[in-house]
Parts: structure tokens; sequence; C-alpha cells
């Protein structure tokens, strides 16, 4: 019986410290897992301090990953959203929930139109503690539509009527002289 105690008391004792071991290989691991995406993430505290950046955030910035913690990360982004009631992640911290928005960042010497979401960090009694990021440059998705938007007025300035349709033959598209012409304006 005493033997049993032992054994189980043994188990008690070695529990905790095998919950730590298990969490620690586990956020070894997720760490892991961020450092190989492709594209920049971040982790802030409620102050937009850094306490964590992946290799391409910090690729990104012109900076090692260790050199961007610690930093306000409006200093180092430097949008037009940083610091005003736009920023998804100071959205996300005060609504809980995961924001997701567009601006151009200032950052590495350059100007970059990305696509951003602040997503709560959440301690492990629920309480909000800061935020994560994640930034897609959207630069060819904004050259594709600045394209495609100077199409569109060059043909809404031709003078020759002008109609697309889709494969069930129905009008998708027709210049301001075609309306005209069908008395549709």
């Amino acid at each position: 019986m005493t033997e049993t105690y032992s054994l189980a008391e043994t188990n008690i004792r070695e529990t905790p410290t095998r919950e730590k071991t298990v969490k620690s290989e586990k956020k070894d691991e997720f760490k892991t897992y961020l450092e190989g995406i492709e594209t920049p993430v971040m982790a802030i505290d409620r102050d937009f301090n850094v306490t964590y950046m992946n290799p391409n955030g910090a690729r990104l910035l012109g900076y090692s990953a260790e050199e961007t913690v610690g930093k306000k990360c409006y200093n180092l982004f430097k949008t037009d959203d940083c610091q005003t009631d736009k920023c998804a992640c100071a959205q996300a911290m005060r609504t809980n929930m995961a924001v997701t928005s567009e601006t151009i960042a200032r950052a590495g010497g350059g100007e970059l139109p990305i696509q951003y979401t602040g997503a709560p960090l959440r301690s492990e009694d629920g309480r909000v503690i800061g935020a994560v990021e994640f930034v897609n440059d959207i630069t060819n998705l904004k050259t594709t539509m600045d394209a495609s938007a100077k199409l569109v007025t060059y043909l809404e300035g031709i003078e020759t009527p002008i109609m697309a349709i889709d494969r069930e033959f129905n009008v998708t598209y027709m210049n301001p002289n075609g309306a005209k012409l069908l008395g549709l304006t």
C-alpha cells in the first residue's frame, strides 16, 4: 500500500513537469510552423511592442527577427492605419475578433500595398494580451486592378458601341455608347 501511494505521489509530482514539457514542445513546434510561412507574421503585446516576428516579416523590414522584438510595430511598418482607429490589431484587441484591412506599408525603404489581418492573442484564462498580424503583399492584385480600371476607362471613351457577353449570352458589360444606341440611357 505504501509503495502504491509513493508511486501515485511521484506521478502527481511529475504531471505538472510533464505538462510543461509538452507545452514547451508544442510551442517550439508552432514556432517552427510560423517561421516556415512565406507571409510575414508578427505578434505584439497590448502596448504594440513586437514580441515575435517570423524571418520573412523581418526580412521585409530589413531587420533580423531578433532585432524587431521590443520595437513598436508602428515604427516598423509605418502604415496609414498605424496609431489610428483603422489599425486591425488595435481593433482585434478591442473587439476580441479578427479584423482585416488594406493599407500601404512603408518598410525597408519602399512602399508596399498590403492586406493584413489582426487577430487577438489570449492568455490561458481568455484575457486579450496582444494580437497576431498576418501580412499579404497585394502589389500584383493592385497592379491588375489598376490596369483593369484603365481598360474600362478606355472602353467607355470609345465611340463605337461595345458589349461583352458570357457563355449564356448574358450581357456582362456595355460601354455608354452601346447603351445609348439601344436606348438604355
